[in-house]
């Protein structure tokens, strides 16, 4: 069993894309740190996710920020450096969801396992969920930054 710890910047784009209830069909539970459920419930995210959230759907799991947050975060906001650091500690394989360059670069370092959000879609447009194309250009649109190479890699790697 793996298990998923998202970041607020992935839950907040799927949001944008009305694409949250996907997560749950994909993955079956995903895991937020006490932090991330802060920033995606504060009243600057994105409408969906906060009612989303505001209802305790069973598929998400709020854990407590683990503690002491890892010396290699301490230069990321606390939703990243405690996404990352509860991958870091998780006795199961863990999946880390996340987009910041920042985050993903510390994460590389210590060899967690990592998918963005257009690595998600890509998931999702494998298993026949979304159209791959159409999606990407719809997150553009949500003024989510992804460049050309990005969305290429993710197609040559999942065959798409």
């Amino acid at each position: 069993m793996t298990i998923v710890i998202c970041d607020n910047a992935a839950l907040s784009a799927l949001a944008d894309l009305d694409l949250l209830s996907e997560l749950a069909r994909f993955f079956g539970e995903v895991s937020l740190t006490e932090s991330v459920f802060r920033e995606a419930t504060h009243r600057n995210a994105p409408r969906r996710l906060r009612e989303l959230l505001a209802g305790q759907p069973s598929w998400i799991d709020v854990r407590p920020d683990p503690e002491p947050l890892l010396h290699e975060t301490r230069s990321l906001g606390k939703g990243e450096a405690s996404s990352i650091t509860a991958a870091y500690d998780s006795k199961l394989p863990a999946l880390l969801v996340l987009d910041d360059l920042a985050a993903r670069k510390i994460a590389r370092s210590m060899d967690l396992r990592m998918a963005g959000v257009v690595g998600l879609l890509g998931r999702f447009a494998k298993a026949g969920q979304i159209d791959f194309s159409e999606t990407t250009i719809r997150l553009r649109r949500t003024g989510f930054w992804i460049t050309d190479n990005i969305v290429d890699q993710v197609r040559r790697e999942l065959g798409l």
